[in-house]
């Protein structure tokens, strides 16, 4: 394995899991807002995306899934973001075991500086989807359509 350039863009995998007209989510409260990101993170060196996915879901939700296929990938090109820019992946997935909520991932431990907000697994109905603060926003009106023919879909944010 080799180490990335100090330059590369980071890579972070996010998972898509619908089920009963509902999508999994995580609420963050972070610096006085409440807004909803898709569970996920950052791709470990040596790990693939896909791979990245399944971990991240087994981490943050307690579920063991399997990737269906690319739903979206999105470019944040922002470097005023305090992330910087990025690169990440939505897979649709699918449960194949696990307990919901059961996460162990480090953003729930008792280390997490107060700054960093909280980390709540949730879901979201599809028909509410487009009234609550999520991105990218061009992901969840797709997902609202309920449009297959736009998958996947390559977004700059």
């Amino acid at each position: 394995m080799t180490e990335p350039a100090p330059d590369a863009v980071p890579v972070r995998a996010r998972i898509v899991l619908i089920e009963d007209g509902a999508v999994a989510l995580i609420e963050r409260q972070r610096a006085g807002r409440t807004y909803y990101a898709f569970p996920g993170g950052g791709v470990d060196l040596g790990e693939t995306p896909e791979e990245a996915a399944v971990r991240e879901a087994r981490e943050e939700l307690g579920l063991t899934v399997m990737v269906k296929r690319l739903l979206a990938t999105v470019h944040f090109d922002q470097t005023d973001r305090p992330s910087g820019a990025t690169i990440q992946h939505h897979y649709q997935v699918a449960v194949e075991g696990g307990s919901w909520g059961t996460g162990t991932g480090e953003e729930y431990g008792p280390d997490v500086a107060p700054e960093a907000g909280t980390y709540r697994p949730c879901w979201i109905r599809l028909n509410e989807l487009l009234r609550v603060d999520l991105r990218p926003r061009a992901l969840a009106v797709a997902l609202v359509a309920r449009d297959e023919s736009v998958w996947p879909l390559v977004l700059r944010d």
